[in-house]
């Protein structure tokens, strides 16, 4: 079943279940897919997926391993453990905990408030005062501190968190940018160096379940098998092109080639809009088109979400 997007004030009457001790207001079930949200007719990506459908491309073994950290999920308690289109999530009443599917294995992503160090955490985004962080050593208790409450946000406040991600692989651990990006960042002059960097951690930030690899000579980003942003260096600039950026409502982009690519080229490290970035990648996991099976439907581009 295709994803759809679910708005503040679309129709859906949906269920909701006994709100719990105290004043907490009750989740909203939508009627459709079954999510759990904290406010009625909550935007959300709306659709019945199922584990398999993560794992359809992965090496062998790898779905045995997910189905074993969906069960520890599911074993924390009251908790809904949800397969969406690029991504799986546990809620409790927000999302605290979920993994984002890779070829060779998952990135397992937990959100806590407070921080954790360990070697195989390979990434942390800060939000906030409320902290979450993921490892994969000892999970089962990391997680459960936390699937008791809210989640990674204060029931009462709409305060941040922290998070951090940690591979697990059936024979390889991973870092979070691949190593073969990193190279080609370095190779470039010290100004596209710097934006080449940036770019790159920003784009691991926004879309942390992306695939990074090098295709066709520099680094891009994909979303189950589908290519949806990377960077190159030019003669005189960096240019970040998105796969599917003609149909972004964020403006900013300027077409480029004959189907549904936009770019945007750097001269200058301080000229990369942070928050226009942000929402150009959040688009980029929301709006796409099916260039993965472009070859299979001889130059037939075919809308995705």
């Amino acid at each position: 079943m295709r994803a759809r997007s679910r708005k503040p004030g679309a129709r859906g009457s949906g269920t909701k279940p006994q709100s719990g001790a105290g004043k907490r207001q009750a989740v909203w079930i939508c009627p459709e897919c079954g999510a759990r949200l904290i406010t009625r007719n909550l935007w959300h990506s709306c659709g019945r997926f199922a584990l398999e459908d993560l794992f359809r491309a992965a090496r062998p073994g790898v779905l045995e391993l997910a189905r074993k950290y969906v069960a520890m999920l599911g074993s924390l308690g009251d908790v809904q453990v949800l397969p969406q289109k690029t991504r799986l999530v546990c809620v409790a009443r927000v999302r605290f905990a979920g993994l984002y599917p890779r070829r060779t294995g998952f990135q397992a992503a937990f959100a806590l408030r407070r921080r954790l160090k360990h070697k195989r955490i390979v990434k942390t985004v800060d939000y906030g005062r409320d902290g979450a962080v993921t490892t994969s050593t000892s999970v089962a208790r990391t997680i459960s501190t936390n699937s008791s409450g809210s989640g990674c946000r204060n029931p009462t406040t709409r305060s941040g968190s922290r998070t951090i991600s940690s591979n697990c692989r059936r024979t390889h651990e991973d870092s979070g940018m691949h190593t073969d990006t990193e190279k080609y960042n370095r190779a470039q002059a010290a100004g596209d160096r710097a934006i080449c960097q940036l770019l790159a951690e920003h784009i691991d930030r926004n879309l942390p379940e992306a695939e990074n690899k090098i295709w066709h000579a520099h680094p891009v980003w994909f979303l189950a098998g589908n290519p949806v942003v990377g960077y190159s260096k030019l003669k005189d600039c960096v240019r970040l092109l998105f796969w599917s950026g003609q149909s972004f409502k964020e403006k900013g982009l300027k077409t480029e080639g004959t189907f549904k690519a936009a770019e945007v080229r750097y001269t200058a490290v301080d000229q990369v809009d942070s928050g226009r970035l942000a929402r150009w990648l959040a688009e980029a996991r929301e709006v796409q088109w099916d260039y993965k099976n472009l070859i299979r439907r001889k130059g037939r581009l075919e809308r995705l979400t």
